[in-house]
């Protein structure tokens, strides 16, 4: 039965059915659907935003000039920690594993994104939560997915449309990025555990 749209999308088989899938099959394919490529959410790259190195220390206190600054393996570092810290801010997701950054030639159009495996929790509470925040949700899709002029949008921007989110790994990192927006988290509240352990130092080449 579906709810507000969205249905969990592997309910235990009806009991007609259990001689033809079993068990140890059921679960598997749970556990399939609660881990995805995608794209690690609330973070929204290096360039002029809080995550571009703060070089000033190592250039006017240490004066090290900038092409001994390891700028790439500092935003590595950076996506790496990410990853391991946002798992603590969301109660969906268990884990996350970094996989690359991706950045783009140029930054006139977009800026870096992180590549990942999610793991949830359950596809269920996801479920629950856009049901719960159904109005939120439509107006999230609304003003991220409504094509305009000079925009065409790849996604609907139709909440009926997303209940294969789990199936799907961009809609799969676009529900967890509506969560924490949603929550009223965002990237300042996650960015102390980030660069705590990491020292500017270090990137001295």
């Amino acid at each position: 039965m579906l709810l507000n749209g969205f249905d969990s999308h592997l309910k235990r088989p009806h009991e007609g059915l259990t001689d033809v899938i079993s068990e140890a099959a059921f679960t598997i394919a749970k556990l399939k659907f609660r881990k995805m490529k995608t794209y690690l959410p609330l973070f929204t790259g290096f360039y002029n935003t809080i995550w571009e190195m703060d070089d000033s220390y190592l250039i006017e206190e240490l004066d090290v000039d900038m092409e001994n600054i390891d700028y790439a393996k500092y935003r590595e570092d950076v996506s790496r920690e990410l990853c391991r810290v946002l798992p603590d801010h969301c109660d969906l997701i268990e884990s996350i594993t970094f996989e690359a950054l991706i950045s783009p030639r140029f930054y006139n159009f977009g800026n870096d994104s992180i590549n990942c495996e999610i793991t949830l929790s359950s596809t269920e509470a996801v479920d629950e939560y856009l049901a719960a925040n159904a109005d939120a949700f439509r107006e999230y899709l609304k003003e991220r997915y409504t094509s305009c002029d000079g925009f065409i949008s790849s996604y609907s921007n139709r909440p009926e449309d997303w209940a294969d989110w789990a199936e799907d790994e961009h809609k799969f990192g676009a529900v967890l990025d509506f969560w924490f927006l949603n929550e009223e988290i965002d990237e300042y509240d996650v960015y102390q555990d980030v660069v705590e352990n990491l020292n500017e130092t270090d990137y001295i080449k």
